[in-house]
């Protein structure tokens, strides 16, 4: 379930529950049972975004950047090539630290491996994202090259 129709849900549930109050009772003597149905997106949300179009597994090709080194150990900027298959990112960003991130319906990725994160956006072909570890934050910027 997505998140916004896991909100509609709970957005609904109060409704539901008192959707039986002041009803008046069938010739059993029994009110009948509510029922609720969650609309997709509630009425007051944003609509959604829309679904990557076009290839997402692939070769990408860029760069990354450093952004903030709190120590002389985190990686240096450099030009290099990554792969999507699966619609899923596995991403060594060191040797003992490696991302797999799945590339969602609306082009999002991210990916938490105990303190560090992963947080980045897959559109048009063009897939960015950032880092963030306790002592270093990098950024990283590629373009689809070839598809498999």
């Amino acid at each position: 379930m997505k998140p916004f129709q896991t909100a509609a849900l709970f957005a609904a549930l109060p409704i539901a529950l008192l959707a039986g109050c002041g009803v008046p009772e069938n010739s059993a003597g029994v009110a009948p049972p509510a029922v609720a149905q969650a609309s997709a997106t509630p009425p007051d949300a944003a609509p959604a975004p829309p679904d990557v179009t076009g290839p997402i597994n692939g070769i990408y090709g860029g760069r990354s950047e450093q952004v903030d080194a709190k120590i002389p150990g985190c990686p240096y900027p450099e030009l290099g090539l990554i792969e999507i298959g699966d619609r899923t990112l596995l991403f060594p960003y060191t040797t003992d630290l490696i991302y797999v991130a799945p590339v969602q319906a609306d082009g999002t990725v991210h990916s938490e491996v105990g303190r560090t994160t992963l947080d980045g956006h897959l559109v048009d072909g063009r897939l960015a994202f950032s880092v963030t570890t306790p002592d270093c934050t990098s950024s990283f910027s590629f373009r689809r090259r070839s598809g498999f």
